[in-house]
């Protein structure tokens, strides 16, 4: 992959813009700014591979397409971050201040440009029922961590053990990082059958639906207890859900914010 990084612009009609965030989802692409104008939304992409972006828009949708530098241009989204909240999980950036509440599990993230400032929908759904399900005992696995928002909630939610995987290794250093801001230990690799442990009690993904139809198999195979799945739409919901629950496999809850939808999958374990 090159090193140079692009701006790409694209105006997206209003109505199609859940799908299209959805589909840069599906293509592995987390960073961008949304702007909105009364008729359509202005994504700003930070990406390598811009001709991966405009496959996927509309040919009548207006798009640019800039180099830039990746300490100048890539920044210009920090101006709009804010403190997110998910249940009583707070996801603050790490430029900004927050005086914590009692009983708050407070995440300190800075991104860079990897995927997970903690704004968008699902992560804050994921980290929400992350804060409910984690237990002391719990070992918890983060498939496609990005820069490991999830990963510090599970560990700040009291998990004994916190793996993170990620095939970006700027994402793997990032949750290295965000684990240290938040004076957390996580243990971080590009592959999960990279961990000493076969299974986790806990298993997240938030990671787009064709991506977690395709890691169905592998996703079944290290959850022992409860797998949280997201980064799908609400219209995605059932076909996800289907290429999980069979057998031993049943569903348990799920959730939904905006357009957005989590779902959490129990296996059943039998004595």
């Amino acid at each position: 992959m090159s090193d140079q990084w692009f701006t790409l612009v694209v105006h997206v009609p209003q109505l199609e813009r859940e799908a299209f965030t959805a589909r840069l989802w599906d293509c592995e692409i987390g960073g961008f700014e949304e702007r909105n104008h009364e008729e359509f939304v202005e994504f700003r992409i930070g990406t390598t591979n811009p001709d991966v972006v405009q496959s996927i828009s509309a040919p009548e949708w207006f798009r640019s397409c800039e180099p830039i530098a990746a300490t100048t241009g890539l920044d210009a989204w920090r101006e709009f971050a804010k403190v997110e909240r998910a249940g009583r999980c707070v996801i603050v950036p790490s430029w900004h201040e927050y005086q914590a509440e009692p009983d708050e599990i407070v995440v300190v993230i800075d991104p860079q440009y990897s995927f997970g400032s903690g704004s968008h929908p699902t992560t804050r759904l994921c980290a929400e029922l992350l804060s409910e399900y984690v237990q002391n005992t719990d070992t918890v696995a983060d498939i496609g961590c990005g820069s490991g928002v999830l990963s510090v909630v599970a560990a700040k939610a009291g998990a004994a053990l916190v793996c993170a995987t990620d095939i970006d290794p700027h994402a793997c250093a990032m949750t290295v990082e965000n684990a240290r801001r938040n004076d957390v230990v996580i243990e971080v690799a590009p592959s999960i059958d990279d961990f000493s442990l076969a299974q986790f009690e806990i298993v997240v993904a938030n990671i787009g639906a064709a991506a977690l139809c395709e890691l169905a198999p592998t996703l079944l195979r290290v959850t022992k207890k409860f797998l949280l799945v997201s980064g799908l739409l609400i219209e995605q919901q059932n076909d996800v859900i289907d290429c999980f629950v069979a057998g031993d496999v049943t569903l348990r809850a799920v959730r939904q914010l905006d357009e957005w939808s989590a779902v959490v999958i129990e296996k059943v374990i039998h004595d």
